[in-house]
């Protein structure tokens, strides 16, 4: 992975950067690698310590990305947080 890729990474996956950053850092991310940033959201959204807009703000990315990419599959979203699987569902087009 590219070094952008990895910075993009760490921030996604950082409780205490802000969800504004954490969300651009997805979406940079999404465009350098979809299937990675599927994954690291995913990884966000199980986290049950994370509060519920960083999930609902995580689950509707997640929906971008799917949406331009490929949907989740059952197994995926299985241990998703309802907040982030309701943001997930309500976004995919």
């Amino acid at each position: 992975m590219s070094d952008q890729a990895d910075s993009a990474s760490a921030v996604v996956l950082d409780p205490s950067a802000d969800l504004a950053v954490r969300i651009s850092a997805l979406v940079q991310l999404s465009a350098l690698n979809a299937e990675r940033a599927i994954q690291l959201a995913i990884s966000v959204t199980e986290n049950p310590d994370e509060p519920p807009g960083v999930l609902a703000a995580v689950g509707k990315e997640i929906a971008r990305i799917a949406s331009k990419t490929r949907w989740l599959t059952e197994f995926e979203v299985r241990n998703m947080s309802d907040v982030a699987f309701d943001a997930y569902c309500k976004n995919l087009t």
